[in-house]
C-alpha cells in the first residue's frame, strides 16, 4: 500500500470519526433542549406563526 492509499484512509477515518462526534453531540443537545421543554415550545410558536 502506498502513501496515498494510507493518507486517504487518515482523512476518511477522521471524516468518519468527526461526523460521528457532531451527530451524539446534537443528540445530546436536542435530548436536553427536549427534556428541558425548550424544543417543545419552539416548535409550539413555529406552529403557531406557520397557522397565522
Amino acid at each position: 500500500m502506498d502513501a496515498a492509499h494510507i493518507n486517504l484512509h487518515k482523512v476518511i477515518g477522521a471524516v468518519i470519526i468527526g461526523t460521528w462526534v457532531n451527530l451524539m453531540l446534537f443528540v445530546l443537545v436536542i435530548d436536553r433542549s427536549q427534556s428541558l421543554g425548550l424544543l417543545s415550545t419552539w416548535t409550539l410558536e413555529a406552529n403557531r406563526s406557520y397557522a397565522a
